[in-house]
């Protein structure tokens, strides 16, 4: 019976490490499926700047994003291979445990059918009885008999069981070594898919090398466009702060309703969903290195993000349009404010919205502008006041 138990202990010790272990699992599974969303959508992106005729910026970015996506999804499946063997290696220990503790019963088993059998026949019953001095002693020797004959049931009935319980952790470990031979061979092929994507990029790169003088002039251009938006959305938010009663322009005066407008915004930082529902950050915030250019950097003060072909853009807070402006080469922008926080979505082909309209988080304000090397992209900004919030800080993350 101690031996039982300390089965048992066992058991509920390796079970309650399998529930840990289930756990991990669910969540690399979520991960996985969060990857592979990912992977599709920059595939889809990829597949469309394809199409067009040679190669641009936006390919590149694409690339970039499908690189950073399977890499992702590299670490994560090493992650689940690592899990599978810690699995295995628990389900093995268990099924050990499980065999000595099976060998054990059967040998105490066996040495019960031994004893019973030197007394188990109706005769040698009858004369171990019938022998006893008293009446009491009579009982004793029929209550004994019954005692035996019931842990032999208990005995045979824990063989029983044990066996059920082996026959299962050794169809579950064979289910896990199937599992990470699929992990492996996943990892096989991401690592491949891996390495031709990291072969497309170096070509990329030589090809846009190749084009050094154009990617500057396109660069300036831009550079000179997002300075101008830029100076557009800090003339509109200044605006919107002097008509809270700031004469300066500096900080909004919020009336009661605006200061709890605000506070719902602050509390969703981390979570606002995205303006488009496909899509990578293809330029970060603040400072970054050109992608092809050498020593060259560009400043952002919002996050330009690439999408695909008719992408829908979204408000990622409900508000009030403040403005509608168009920017020379980038379409139209939509501005929103939140209290004294501001979201401004431009490069935008057409607008669904008007100044002075409230709008709900999640409602469609206009459609991505593709430009003519057939890249689709959205400028995102956020603002508290005049200054600029890095917008991938507010997002929900991906």
């Amino acid at each position: 019976m101690t031996k039982c138990l300390g089965t048992i202990l066992s058991l509920l010790l390796f079970l309650q490490a399998s529930c840990l272990l289930a756990q991990s699992k669910q969540e690399l599974e979520r991960r996985r499926l969060e990857q592979l969303k990912r992977i599709e959508e920059a595939n889809r992106i990829l597949r469309e700047t394809s199409q067009e005729k040679g190669i641009s910026l936006g390919r590149l970015n694409a690339i970039n994003a499908a690189i950073r996506n399977r890499e992702e999804l590299i670490r994560n499946t090493r992650k689940e291979i690592q899990y599978l063997n810690r699995n295995i290696s628990e389900t093995e220990m268990i099924i050990s445990a499980l065999e000595r503790d099976l060998a054990d019963m059967k040998k105490e088993y066996a040495h019960l059918i031994y004893q019973a059998s030197k007394i188990h026949s109706s005769y040698n019953k009858l004369t171990f009885l019938f022998s006893s001095n008293s009446f009491n002693q009579f009982f004793r020797r029929l209550n004994y008999l019954r005692q035996y004959s019931n842990i032999r049931a208990i005995q045979f009935e824990e063989i029983a069981k044990t066996k059920q319980m082996l026959e299962a952790e050794n169809r579950r470990v064979t289910q896990q070594r199937k599992e990470k031979e699929q992990a492996l061979r996943l990892l096989e092929q991401e690592t491949e898919k891996l390495n031709k994507l990291r072969e497309e990029k170096d070509k990329a790169i030589e090809a846009l090398n190749k084009r050094e003088r154009e990617l500057r002039a396109k660069l300036q251009e831009e550079q000179r466009a997002l300075a101008q938006l830029e100076e557009m959305i800090v003339a509109a938010v200044k605006e919107e702060i002097k008509k809270s009663g700031d004469s300066e322009g500096k900080k909004m005066v919020l009336t009661p309703e605006g200061a709890a407008v605000a506070k719902s915004f602050e509390a969703n930082r981390g979570k606002l969903p995205w303006p488009v529902k496909v899509g990578f950050v293809a330029q970060p915030f603040g400072i970054s290195e050109h992608p092809v250019l050498e020593k060259i950097y560009v400043n952002n003060y919002g996050v330009k993000i690439q999408t695909q072909r008719g992408e829908s853009v979204y408000a990622v807070f409900g508000g009030k349009v403040e403005k509608v402006f168009t920017v020379p080469g980038h379409g139209y922008a939509v501005m929103i404010s939140h209290g004294n926080y501001f979201t401004s979505y431009s490069n935008l082909s057409q607008v669904l919205v008007k100044d002075g309209q409230e709008v709900q988080t999640g409602q469609k304000l206009g459609t991505a502008l593709t430009d003519h090397d057939g890249v689709t992209t959205i400028q995102f900004y956020v603002y508290k006041n005049q200054t600029p919030l890095n917008p991938e800080e507010w997002l929900a993350k991906k």
